[in-house]
């Protein structure tokens, strides 16, 4: 028993006294300045404006697939009856055999599976689908290079709700690099904004972090930069003792100001 004994001072035993109310912690500092906090809502105000204009992310996306959170996210072959341990692809055969693996999941009857593409206007409908596939993302690539706001705007609109997903894909992430060097900066907040929330996982991804890197890359307005210290502010650490994340907080001091920098300083700090 410790504390209170009804004996008091003639017990024979000793009562520790009572455990004395821990003191409140102390509040952890903000890493976040309040411009960053001004240039947040700014970057909410304008996005919520365009999706309002463009009518995007007003409804649930069909089908959402969620970001995996293992940093090994690879498609492999399926091991082959009578061939036990062959399973996984030869060098050289691996991204044929992944754009094989996702036509069987979009089904044997996918018309874009394996063909050519001659126009734009072939595949419009179609463009999520095709951004997992070999061929079909390398022909969005280079319809993205010919910078034609109409093809890009139409590119964006299909990926949009796909984003989180595609930049952890092997192929798509490379389509979604693509897509952040050639859009403009409303289209590329935009997709901040919807990554948001699964940036740090995006980052710890061996594809993902190459899509997050190209985004820092191209990061151009206080209301972009703001959104990704947002994401990135409360792991900062975790992310530089990460394989994959370290590069995404590189990126950020080679690629930012001091000022905007300042949060990953302050975090470094706090520990």
């Amino acid at each position: 028993q410790q504390g209170y004994c009804s004996r008091g001072d003639k017990c024979n035993f000793k009562h520790p006294p009572e455990a004395e109310a821990a003191p409140a912690a102390e509040p952890v500092t903000s890493v976040l300045s309040a411009q960053d906090i001004i240039a947040q809502q700014k970057a909410a105000a304008v996005v919520a404006a365009a999706k309002q204009r463009k009518g995007l992310g007003l409804s649930p996306s069909p089908s959402p697939t969620a970001v995996p959170t293992s940093p090994d996210v690879t498609h492999h072959a399926s091991p082959q009856k009578g061939h036990p341990g062959k399973g996984r692809p030869q060098r050289g055969a691996g991204m044929a055999t992944s754009a094989s693996n996702d036509s069987i999941a979009l089904g044997k009857t996918d018309p874009l599976a394996g063909k050519q593409y001659t126009s734009f206007e072939q595949v419009q409908g179609q463009i999520y689908q095709l951004c997992k596939d070999q061929h079909g993302c390398r022909f969005l690539q280079k319809k993205l290079e010919e910078r034609e706001p109409r093809v890009t705007e139409a590119i964006f609109e299909e990926v949009y709700d796909h984003t989180a997903e595609l930049m952890v894909d092997p192929f798509g992430n490379y389509l979604c690099q693509k897509l952040l060097e050639h859009c403009n900066d409303e289209q590329r907040l935009m997709i901040i904004d919807k990554v948001n929330p699964d940036l740090v996982r995006i980052s710890k991804n061996m594809h993902g972090t190459r899509a997050v890197q190209k985004m820092i890359e191209f990061l151009t307005t206080p209301e972009q930069i703001a959104l990704i210290k947002k994401a990135l502010a409360n792991s900062v650490v975790p992310l530089i003792q990460d394989l994959n994340g370290n590069h995404v907080v590189q990126r950020c001091l080679n690629k930012l100001g001091p000022s905007d920098n300042q949060f990953i300083y302050d975090s470094v700090s706090q520990k």
